[in-house]
């Protein structure tokens, strides 16, 4: 062995055995890299500070990873699942605070504030994770501002909603109206939410609320007054002055969305039982919403066409700010009063859900109370007196709809009430004055039967001239409603005695 290494030399040996250590690094490092399991990703897009949180957490739990740029983290791939599990826990990415937190907190110990301060953060929470579980949303930020009457204030305000995201590039149509669903039946629960309580405060709200929105209407009517072309509100085409078939199809479908503007009238009758006279309050009710919404459709009608040209309003979807934006001479200004009235216009719109959900909890109620629907229905509150079984259920049954577009709602609500509603009552009119001469008729209907049966013709028109997917939607909603009450009459005859 000495003579070998005589023989090859120092210098020779010395760079055999570089070459030796180099070839064994390398074979156990491609070894190495063999038997590791392979890495993908366990978060990416993470802010610096969700990802130092993550790295100490799987520190501390001795599993191997890799950071990349932009806040990705490597884990084997093998214990992906199982990691994001144990990170969740502990709310590793912050994602807020969900229903999770009652879960640790003591409810003995806690104040009434604390947990009504708890039950907000959670649902803002939860309606962040929701959003965040979107392709393209890298976070997501809900403030909820639910206002809570106060035993001697006579003002509620309205419940409103914030929503901060962040994406992963640019949102397409389909996510951002995710978004706004979400937000739109967060808005659902919250009307409910006012609506449960005592038909005082109810009506207290509703005349703030009208108090908004004849202000909007006002705001529209008096800015395009002083500005308006009363030749251009009434430059219409020639197709417009001929009567054809093209005209009848156009004026049917404008009654559609005209008469959900009228649809107020008829919504205190369903809230008849619990007005102050009702035998006066209702028929003054009906006929001041009628002319009050005739003089204030036309007029604002009149001074945004005067003002925006028909051919680009019937292109707008949202002409009220636009024409509020155009009343102004400067353009920073007029963006801002379009952002204000866009706000108005949003609160006017919950408004109507607001009537609307108040006014159809009292027809399952009144069935119930008359024997003609279940019974749970027409439990009332214990201390508020109001049905809070029918509220509960119409409010749970208004969430689906969010999922649809404002001009399908619209439709189908009308169809919906002149399928099921409005037709018979119009041949209810009739049938009452032939055939039950004992029931009491305080008001007379001028050149009877004539008006029944124009109005009668009138909605059937409206009716079979919509959209065909709103009479299928119509059609279905009157198939649920008789299998309904067959449900309820089996069930009655059932334990009925015989």
């Amino acid at each position: 062995m000495p003579e070998f290494f005589k023989t090859v030399g120092a210098a020779r040996f010395g760079v055999m055995a570089g070459v030796a250590a180099v070839l064994t690094a390398f074979f156990l490092y491609i070894a190495g890299a063999i038997t590791e399991p392979p890495k993908t990703i366990l978060f990416s897009g993470l802010e610096s500070r969700d990802a130092a949180a993550v790295t100490a957490k799987l520190d501390g739990m001795a599993v191997k990873y890799d950071v990349k740029d932009a806040g990705t983290i490597l884990v084997p791939a093998d214990q992906v699942t199982k990691l994001r599990m144990a990170l969740a826990q502990d709310n590793l990415p912050a994602a807020g605070v969900g229903y999770e937190i009652f879960d640790k907190s003591d409810a003995f110990g806690t104040t009434a504030f604390v947990q009504n301060i708890n039950h907000q953060r959670a649902l803002e929470g939860e309606l962040a994770r929701s959003m965040q579980t979107i392709e393209g949303i890298q976070s997501a930020r809900v403030h909820l501002v639910v206002p809570e009457r106060q035993v001697f204030s006579r003002d509620d305000q309205k419940p409103s909603a914030s929503v901060v995201v962040k994406t992963m590039g640019k949102m397409d149509h389909g996510q951002v109206l995710a978004i706004q669903h979400l937000v739109a039946a967060a808005v659902c629960m919250a009307v409910t939410a006012l609506l449960y309580r005592d038909i005082r405060s109810v009506g207290r709200l509703a005349v703030v609320m009208l108090i908004v929105v004849l202000a909007t209407v006002g705001w529209v009517i008096v800015a395009g007054l002083f500005s308006f072309s009363w030749q251009q509100a009434f430059d219409f085409p020639p197709e417009a002055r001929r009567i054809d078939a093209g005209l009848l199809r156009a004026m049917g479908a404008a009654g559609l969305l005209a008469m959900y503007n009228y649809g107020g009238y008829s919504n205190v009758c369903n809230i008849g039982e619990e007005l102050r006279s009702p035998e006066r309050t209702l028929p003054r009710a009906i006929v001041l919403s009628i002319v009050i919404v005739v003089v204030l459709y036309v007029v604002m009608s009149t001074v945004i066409l005067g003002m925006i040209p028909w051919q680009e309003a019937q292109q707008s979807r949202t002409i009220a700010s636009l024409f509020i934006a155009r009343t102004f001479a400067d353009p920073a200004a007029g963006r801002i009063a379009a952002m204000v009235m866009t706000s108005l216009i949003l609160f006017v719109t919950a408004s109507s859900l607001y009537a609307v959900i108040l006014g159809y909890s009292r027809i399952p109620f009144a069935a119930a109370r008359d024997g003609q629907f279940f019974r749970v229905f027409g439990r009332l509150h214990p201390k508020k007196h109001f049905p809070h079984v029918s509220l509960l259920t119409i409010g749970v049954v208004t969430l689906p709809f969010c999922f649809f577009t404002l001009g399908q709602l619209v439709n189908w609500l009308i169809q919906v009430q002149i399928l099921l509603q409005f037709v018979w009552q119009c041949a209810a009119v009739i049938l009452l004055r032939r055939y039950r001469p004992d029931v009491v008729k305080p008001f007379r209907m001028w050149l009877y039967p004539l008006p029944a049966l124009v109005s009668l013709a009138m909605w059937v028109y409206i009716f079979l001239s919509a959209p065909a997917a709103g009479i299928a939607f119509s059609a279905a909603f009157l198939a649920i409603a008789v299998v309904a009450y067959l449900v309820f009459d089996r069930t009655t005859a059932a334990s009925t005695p015989a």
